[in-house]
């Protein structure tokens, strides 16, 4: 009865660790997302690096965010092209700018398997260790930004995985002035499900 007792004992003191591990980094993951969009909401802020009209910047209060939502911080699985493929990305006022793909993004989310494809810079001396995801999906046009949203994301630097957060979406620069011409998702990006996380439509939008 003892030993029962005592196995019982551990279980629950291991589950109550765990647990708590796992709240620790929720609460991480959290703040760091919140400290992203204080970035942003500094980016607007300042004059030297907002993309907002004067007197749109005077009134500039903060970015429309969706609420915090880890559900959307998401595994997804990078498998690079073994040959990149060259495509010209429209862009919001008409023209054209070219991008290499580097790979396609493989995830899941409410039950359905879905992809992304992930851009360079077709100038290679461009390319960072970043890549864009420009995507839309089924919030476009209605609580976010019609226009659809970007990702930046980091290359892994040891095998294909890497964290999706779709609470890091952002707004094209295009969302709060026009004068700025910014790429339309292509079309093998446009997501079939709602992503209520990250950038909200703007106020006037």
């Amino acid at each position: 009865m003892k030993i029962k007792n005592l196995i019982l004992t551990t279980a629950l003191l291991l589950a109550g660790l765990v647990s708590k591990a796992q709240d620790t980094a929720k609460e991480k993951e959290i703040a760091e997302i919140k400290a992203y969009q204080q970035a942003w909401n500094r980016t607007y802020a300042d004059p030297k690096k907002s993309p907002l009209a004067v007197k749109d910047r005077e009134s500039f209060k903060g970015l429309a965010f969706f609420p915090i939502n880890l559900e959307y911080r998401l595994q997804a699985k990078l498998v690079k092209d073994e040959q990149y493929k060259r495509l010209r990305v429209r862009t919001s006022d008409g023209k054209v700018r070219e991008y290499v793909r580097f790979g396609k993004l493989y995830f899941t989310l409410d039950g359905k398997s879905l992809t992304l494809e992930a851009y360079q810079p077709a100038d290679f001396r461009k390319r960072t260790s970043s890549l864009f995801v420009p995507f839309t999906d089924k919030t476009n046009g209605d609580t976010s930004y019609g226009g659809g949203r970007y990702l930046d994301l980091e290359i892994p630097e040891h095998g294909g995985s890497l964290i999706l957060d779709f609470n890091k979406a952002y707004n094209p620069y295009c969302a709060y002035n026009n004068r700025y011409s910014c790429p339309v998702p292509p079309k093998a990006n446009r997501l079939p499900v709602a992503i209520p996380a990250g950038m909200a439509a703007p106020d006037d939008h």
